[in-house]
């Protein structure tokens, strides 16, 4: 079975990390075969435990990242989290199903498998050595693709979150990377992080800080990110699980 890789995950209980941490560079360097995307992302629980996941599997011709949160804090949705990647990475080996079936396909086992007053946000990005990029956004905060120009776009949901509805449809955007874009995905723990004075961090302080630092590495990308949530924070403890995923082309 594949298993993500080039990954980090900070915080969590070795019995949770269900691949092999890198604490070293996470981002492949430029060495890495032609065409592949570079890729850093980083989770910090907010507890103990995650529900937040993220991904990069290898299909036939192309690569697939993604970014989901389960609703929920501690073991639960950890474990629940668990499931719902492993069916995520067992889905991406059938490499003639396309993504927005394969999310439906998640979708009907989650409704089988889990409560259901379980659910789950995600979005999924397949990206072709030729930079063809195909997404499926359910329920999940918008993505963010900022241009090698500079200029920056929101790519919105285009399905509703998974677990709840029984007859929900997902369709899915395609776009190309180009040199030196950048696809940046988020949980809601980064949107949602609240300042001493109750303020949200919210989607104009994020879009701000990629159109400022969107040039940097992924790795120093997703650390200058966590910084600056952190610093807006201030002395309080995040209260949702904060990730955040970098893909360059």
């Amino acid at each position: 079975m594949r298993r993500p890789i080039g990954i980090e995950i900070r915080g969590l209980p070795a019995f949770a990390c269900r691949s092999p941490v890198d604490r070293g560079e996470a981002a492949p360097s430029r060495s890495s075969p032609v065409g592949e995307p570079l890729f850093h992302a980083v989770s910090l629980p907010a507890t103990a435990l995650t529900g937040d996941f993220y991904l990069r599997v290898r299909r036939d011709r192309a690569w697939l990242f993604g970014l989901g949160d389960v609703a929920g804090h501690g073991l639960e949705a950890s474990v629940y989290m668990m499931m719902i990647q492993e069916e995520i990475e067992r889905l991406a080996e059938r490499d003639d199903l396309p993504l927005a079936a394969l999310v439906g396909e998640l979708h009907a086992t989650m409704r089988r498998e889990l409560p259901g007053s379980r659910f789950a946000s995600l979005v999924l990005a397949e990206v072709g050595a030729d930079g063809r990029a195909e997404l499926v956004n359910a329920g999940h905060p918008p993505p963010l693709l900022r241009r090698a120009d500079g200029e920056i776009f929101a790519l919105p949901p285009n399905g509703p979150i998974l677990g709840p509805l029984p007859q929900s449809r997902w369709s899915s955007l395609t776009t190309r990377l180009r040199s030196d874009d950048t696809l940046l995905l988020v949980s809601d723990g980064v949107l949602e992080a609240m300042s001493p004075g109750g303020d949200e961090f919210g989607t104009e302080r994020l879009w701000s800080a990629l159109a400022r630092d969107g040039a940097l590495s992924p790795r120093e990308l997703v650390l200058r990110l966590l910084d600056e949530v952190a610093r807006f924070r201030g002395p309080e403890p995040a209260t949702d699980d904060t990730s955040i995923v970098v893909i360059r082309a």
